[in-house]
C-alpha cells in the first residue's frame, strides 16, 4: 500500500505525527466516523500498536457508557 500511496500517506502521516494519539482519540468519540475506517487510516500511518489499542479503549470508553446507560432506561 504505501508504495501506491506514498505521497497521500506521507501528506497523512507528517500531519499526525506530533498529536497522533490525540488524533485518534478525537476521532474515536465521532460517532459519525466508523471504526473500520479509523482502524484502517491508522494501519497505514506509522503508529504502533499499544498506543493505538489503549488511545482506542479509552476513545471509545465514553460511548460505552452511553449505550450501556441507554439500554438500562429501556429496559425500565
Amino acid at each position: 500500500m504505501r508504495e501506491r500511496f506514498g505521497n497521500h500517506l506521507a501528506a497523512v502521516d507528517k500531519g499526525i505525527t506530533n498529536h497522533v494519539t490525540f488524533y485518534l482519540f478525537t476521532m474515536r468519540q465521532i460517532p459519525a466516523i466508523p471504526h473500520a475506517a479509523i482502524n484502517l487510516l491508522f494501519g497505514l500511518t506509522k503508529m504502533r500498536t499499544w498506543p493505538f489499542y489503549w488511545v482506542s479503549q479509552l476513545g471509545m470508553l465514553a460511548g460505552t457508557l452511553v449505550y450501556i446507560n441507554a439500554g438500562t432506561q429501556l429496559a425500565k
